[in-house]
């Protein structure tokens, strides 16, 4: 038995998620119903992160065992000739037979994509479009994310555990491109694109309380918007 490891990209807005969901289309559906196919055998993978509908990815990673002796490149190959547009392989490598693409991971880092310009249709899918608010605010409140904190105000549903850290928040400028970076050893359901749409809130002046208040909080009561899936994009993992 071999286990490969393989590094994808896909465009979320034509899933359903990252996961498998009855009736639904999902990452994890098509990719292994390709997978299953190749290996001739019904072939489970797993994913790094469960990204939720509308969001994308750039270096999700899944792992799945096989018997064949089919090379991992060979795999690659075979794969993105078979998988639609939207979905593809980047690269595929053999993996320690214990190592889990979920299990292992140290860190992921996540980008959220905001817009100030004109409304662009092509770009609609990749970014949130919003009023112009102070970048500088914005910028300041993302430091009171870092360390390790408890993160309720800023999550849907209930959570066992809803400490995080956050190893790296920062803000990169690209033209009217405003893009927000986290960093860390994982993320709460909703935790970014909550924190995204606060942020904003804080930076157009809309909001009195600030991020770190939000944090000692540990209610929504302040934090009920969440920011739209499109801007948010899986960027790395890290093992």
């Amino acid at each position: 038995m071999r286990r490969i490891r393989m590094t994808i990209a896909y465009d979320g807005t034509e899933f359903f998620g990252f996961q498998r969901q009855a009736d639904l289309r999902s990452v994890q559906a098509v990719l292994e119903e390709q997978i299953s196919r190749v290996n001739d055998a019904l072939t489970v993978i797993n994913g790094a992160s469960r990204t939720d509908t509308g969001v994308h990815a750039v270096g999700q990673v899944v792992h799945f065992d096989t018997t064949r002796t089919i090379p991992p490149d060979r795999w690659r190959i075979i794969l993105n000739h078979s998988l639609p547009p939207e979905l593809h392989v980047i690269d595929a490598v053999y993996a320690h037979p214990l190592f889990h693409s979920r299990f292992d991971v140290f860190e992921k880092e996540y980008r959220y994509t905001i817009d100030q310009g004109e409304f662009d249709p092509l770009r609609r899918r990749s970014a949130w479009f919003t009023e112009p608010f102070d970048v500088d605010i914005l910028e300041r409140e993302m430091q009171s994310v870092l360390g390790t904190h408890d993160f309720t105000s800023f999550c849907t549903g209930e959570q066992e555990i809803p400490i995080r850290t956050i190893r790296e928040a920062r803000v990169e400028r690209l033209g009217s491109k405003v893009i927000l970076v986290f960093v860390g050893e994982g993320f709460l359901h909703h935790m970014i694109r909550i924190l995204a749409a606060t942020l904003v809130r804080i930076a157009q002046g809309r909001m009195k309380e600030d991020i770190a208040s939000l944090i000692a909080a540990k209610n929504r009561v302040k934090t009920k918007e969440i920011a739209p899936a499109g801007g948010l994009c899986l960027i790395r993992v890290v093992y």
